[in-house]
């Protein structure tokens, strides 16, 4: 995709106008390309390829949700520059359906992909959160690049959740 996606649609037809958020859900077999920045209300993509390529920023009310199907290595990237995923909650997942000892297929956040995570308040209140569920094991590696992107604004609490098919080693 590419050009900014503008999730906020002003309905003039109501009194008084109200917005719309947009949930944009992406189910890609190549890698995904989102050119530019993105404003959402939630953000889910699932691929079977081998890459999610972010072109800017992506501001998501809810979540974003990236979660890759096959064998091997699914990678979170940046096109150049370095981007933010400003969000409450973040899940990263990686799968491989078809391994039947289930241990095999890692996700990766490359480098200079950056996650902003904030608590949201209103009628009910929700942490900053962060999921990575792979078949693949967890080592103190992974979890410290995890580490090294959070930014957690305003908030001391995280909810941090591991998963793993195989080992998890901190």
């Amino acid at each position: 995709l590419d050009g900014a996606i503008a999730g906020a649609e002003v309905v003039p037809a109501t009194d008084p106008p109200t917005t719309r958020r947009v949930d944009l859900s992406i189910a890609a077999s190549g890698e995904t390309r989102l050119g530019s920045s993105a404003d959402l209300r939630s953000l889910s993509i699932s691929s079977a390829g081998d890459s999610v390529v972010f072109g800017g920023d992506v501001v998501a009310d809810r979540s974003i949700e990236i979660a890759f199907e096959g064998p091997g290595t699914g990678t979170v990237s940046n096109a150049g520059t370095g981007v933010t995923l400003h969000t409450n909650r973040v899940e990263l997942a990686a799968s491989d359906s078809s391994e039947t000892d289930g241990r095999t297929a890692q996700i990766v956040l490359g480098e200079a992909v950056n996650l902003d995570l904030y608590a949201t308040t209103g009628t009910t209140l929700a942490p900053a959160a962060l999921v990575l569920d792979q078949d693949g094991a967890i080592d103190s590696a992974s979890v410290s690049r995890l580490a090294d992107a959070v930014a957690v604004a305003g908030v001391t609490d995280l909810a941090l959740a591991l998963r793993s098919n195989d080992a998890v080693s901190l």
